[in-house]
């Protein structure tokens, strides 16, 4: 008996389809056996897009019984129900079943990877729970005011709001707009050697501790990384010798080539560094009290 059920870029739709705003969609029937005619025209959609405009977008290929599908470019997202028919509904006796048309969702994601509901959308989301789940995913980020985004990255492109946030767990540590860090790491001076002393790419800060006796005027060598416009770094010596605070490469350390952090003869225990994407500037040591 003719289907009407679809694939769409070869995933069957019982529970929608997500893409990508502006994306080129690939439609074929699951099993094109007996079928002569296959229609393929947007049901109904959201409440910013109109059903001529989708449907202006969608073209049939009657020979082969494929079509491609056009979603509309928008960071709101969109959403919307096509409905696919095969031999008009009506089978060799002019007779109409109902078993010949189906209904399927099509959702251009939300920038913030939500999709949004359609007008006369019942399961065509979800076999089993319809548009509810959207909706529940919704109300539970909007009471989750403090979201822990654990070792997820945080990606914007402009200023910091809730629509622009998209969490993808990429790094394993928490990655802020780019360049701002949030791991704090102990550095075992005893232990480590010059090279993994180094400050990494993910740390937001570093302590430094030793518990090795060394001869007087001992320093230790810490390593920032490549200067990225924004990104704070904190180091903290928790040693009784200096360290030595240097760029990468050859970028200045508050226009000098390093930043001693002295505990004994300086007072000072640790720094706060910002980079203006070429060098880095002290913005205050960390003093401690006078005796």
């Amino acid at each position: 008996m003719p289907s009407p059920i679809c694939k769409v870029d070869g995933t069957i739709t019982t529970n929608g389809i997500d893409c990508k705003p502006g994306a080129t969609l690939n439609v074929e029937l699951v099993d094109d056996t007996d079928v002569s005619y296959w229609s393929l025209t947007c049901y109904s959609t959201d409440d910013q897009q109109t059903i001529a405009a989708i449907n202006a977008n969608i073209t049939v290929d009657q020979i082969t019984k494929t079509a491609t599908a056009i979603i509309p470019s928008t960071t709101r997202g969109c959403a919307i129900i096509i409905q696919s028919t095969v031999n008009s509904g009506i089978d060799l006796h002019g007779i109409v079943q109902p078993s010949y048309t189906t209904t399927f969702g099509v959702f251009g994601l939300s920038n913030i990877g939500h999709r949004l509901i359609a007008t006369k959308q019942t399961t065509e989301g979800n076999s089993i729970f319809g548009w509810i789940e959207d909706l529940n995913m919704i109300l539970v980020r909007d009471l989750n005011k403090n979201p822990d985004f654990g070792a997820n990255d945080i990606t914007t492109s402009g200023p910091v709001n809730c629509g622009s946030i998209i969490t993808t767990d990429i790094t394993g540590y928490n990655y802020f707009n780019g360049y701002v860090c949030y791991s704090t790491r102990n550095v075992d001076a005893s232990i480590e050697t010059e090279d993994t002393m180094d400050m990494l790419q993910n740390d937001f800060a570093v302590i430094i501790t030793d518990a090795t006796v060394r001869a007087p005027g001992y320093h230790f060598d810490e390593y920032l990384p490549s200067p990225t416009l924004g990104r704070m770094i904190i180091v903290l010596n928790d040693t009784t010798y200096s360290v030595y605070v240097y760029g990468s490469a050859s970028e200045k350390v508050n226009h000098r080539v390093y930043f001693d952090i002295n505990p004994v003869e300086n007072r000072n225990y640790g720094c706060t560094l910002v980079s203006d994407g070429i060098d880095w500037f002290l913005t205050h040591p960390y003093k401690a009290p006078t005796p």
